[in-house]
């Protein structure tokens, strides 16, 4: 069960869609963040993504292939860039063709239940709040400190990291888009560690992304909260958001959760 544990948030480097640039801070975050999330009450509007049959056949298959060959696996993803669909290999457990087809299901925008909630936004003395109900309730755990430049997940502190420039429109909103993101990790050296490390060590991953979407105008927050102590997951939470306010101040958000 640890071992399958495990196994799932490595797995979750196979559905990431988007390649982007990275530079340093800029004097633009403060700025920009004010105008994106100014306060008020809105309406949201949540799609949440819901596996097929056919993606939840092909992901079994999958895990069952990796769980085979973890030491394989660990060692190949290694080379992929971050965020990018890992390359084919028969290793995977499918063919090319269904391979494919798996990650063409996964950034598909067809297969969603939609709901709306409201979502409080709170800009006091330089922090960012959050007040939501259900399905987006994490983020009432989270605060954006605009003076320092950090972002908190309740007592965590999450650094500053870079400057995002997705300059390819070939991602799940078929757009370019820019903004900042800010993330942790622990321990140190993750990349360098040895499958047998990993599996016996605390591993945290906090990551959080904030920009805007050319084409539509929509803010980006995306969350990537990842913990796992020898094997065993205790959290994650992969939740992309989308939020645009329209000319009646409404803020439609797009909440997309893939469990595997």
């Amino acid at each position: 069960m640890k071992l399958h544990n495990f196994l799932q948030i490595l797995f979750a480097l196979l559905i990431s869609q988007a390649s982007y640039a990275q530079s340093s801070a800029n004097s633009n975050i403060q700025t920009d963040l004010k105008d994106w999330f100014s306060a008020g009450t809105v309406l949201a509007n949540v799609a949440e993504y819901t596996p097929t049959n056919r993606q939840l056949e092909l992901t079994e298959k999958i895990k069952t292939a990796l769980n085979d060959n973890l030491d394989w696996y660990y060692s190949y993803i290694k080379d992929v860039p971050p965020v990018e669909p890992m390359p084919y290999h028969e290793n995977i457990g499918l063919s090319l063709e269904e391979y494919t087809e798996f990650l063409e299901l996964g950034s598909s925008k067809n297969t969603f239940s939609r709901s709306s909630e409201n979502l409080e936004i709170v800009l006091s003395d330089g922090i960012i709040r959050f007040d939501s109900q259900n399905k987006m309730e994490i983020l009432d755990s989270i605060q954006i400190d605009l003076n320092k430049n950090i972002v908190s997940l309740g007592k965590i502190r999450i650094p500053f990291k870079q400057t995002v420039d997705v300059s390819s429109e070939d991602n799940f909103f078929n757009s370019k888009w820019s903004g900042y993101s800010w993330g942790l990790e622990e321990p140190d050296g993750l990349e360098a560690m040895g499958l047998e490390d990993l599996l016996s060590a605390h591993i945290k991953s906090y990551n959080i992304s904030i920009g805007k979407i050319e084409k539509t105008g929509q803010i980006l927050i995306n969350l990537n909260f990842k913990e796992i102590n020898q094997g065993e997951k205790l959290m994650d939470i992969s939740l992309p958001i989308f939020l645009i306010r329209d000319k009646a101040n409404r803020l439609e958000v797009i909440d997309i959760q893939i469990a595997i």
